[in-house]
């Protein structure tokens, strides 16, 4: 069609890249004469099929016409191989996408895209078809679609999570402190228990990436390059629209990368009166001068809400 040996055809085997257009004996004809192009009039045979007969009760009994006469009640009954598809949730105004294969080749057909042949049973599966996506140009490429979908739906599991906390603490009355952290701060070694320090004060605590997704990145003075900075800073532009949350930030460097992540984290929470708390880290597991900040921002917030 648009370039030759599209439909995979292999000229080194001996096979043809173009396309005939035949009626059905003489594809039968071909088919009986091991593929090679033969039209029904050079093969000596006598049709000999049974007179068809067209009989409407078959599809009457098993296909429901709505036509003037809509059930709406009726529930629609899917064979064994159809499926409906899955969720399609909206683009957003600004995608972070994660590559889960590179293509540089100049074309790249449709077959190559989802092969037909084995794929023809799951036409009404689109879950199902979508396993043989890339699968000859690619074959790693589902699995590593796949480990992006479950990253994903882990996302969604800690965002459900923090919705609960905060109905929780918004019922109880007591302030939410958003902790946030480079991912080594997970470490007990590292961040010494700080979460169940502040919720020792009476406060509850949800993490900077369970609800990063709720606000657009704000207006920055740096560029916005990082997947844990970009995610930071829309942690503490929520917060901002939030008057029962506060924003703590973990630092273990106060030099490099994390100096220009506190100036704009401040800047964020400042421009809209909200309290700005760096606790810096180490291998010190004294808390006595971390206990003081935490319990200057609790009657930080107490007195701004009395």
């Amino acid at each position: 069609r648009n370039f030759p040996n599209r439909e995979g055809s292999k000229i080194q085997n001996g096979q043809i890249s173009s396309v005939a257009l035949m009626d059905a004996r003489s594809i039968a004809a071909t088919a009986v004469n091991k593929g090679y192009l033969t039209p029904a009039t050079d093969l000596d045979y006598e049709f000999t099929g049974p007179t068809y007969f067209f009989d409407r009760n078959i599809y009457d009994n098993r296909v429901y016409n709505g036509w003037g006469n809509p059930k709406p009640e009726t529930e629609i009954q899917f064979g064994p191989n159809i499926k409906d598809w899955p969720e399609m949730i909206p683009l957003t105004k600004d995608l972070l996408l994660k590559m889960a294969s590179v293509i540089t080749d100049p074309v790249t057909t449709t077959d190559e895209l989802i092969p037909s042949g084995e794929t023809s049973s799951f036409r009404s599966n689109p879950i199902g078809l979508a396993e043989f996506t890339l699968s000859r140009k690619d074959p790693e490429y589902v699995g590593r679609a796949k480990a992006v979908q479950a990253q994903e739906a882990y996302r969604k599991d800690i965002s459900n999570k923090a919705d609960e906390m905060i109905d929780t603490a918004r019922k109880m009355g007591v302030p939410i402190i958003v902790l946030s952290g480079r991912p080594y701060h997970l470490d007990p070694e590292i961040n010494h228990g700080i979460h169940k320090l502040i919720t020792s004060l009476g406060m509850a605590v949800i993490t900077e990436d369970s609800i990063c997704d709720r606000a657009a990145s704000p207006d920055l003075h740096v560029f916005n390059q990082w997947t844990y900075h970009s995610r930071l800073y829309r942690a503490a532009e929520y917060v901002t629209t939030q008057d029962d949350m506060e924003l703590v930030q973990l630092v273990s460097f106060g030099c490099g990368i994390d100096a220009i992540t506190t100036d704009e984290v401040r800047s964020i929470l400042e421009a809209h009166d909200k309290f700005y708390t760096q606790l810096k880290i180490d291998e010190i597991s004294n808390l006595g001068a971390v206990k003081i900040r935490l319990r200057s921002l609790e009657a930080a917030i107490k007195g701004k809400h009395n």
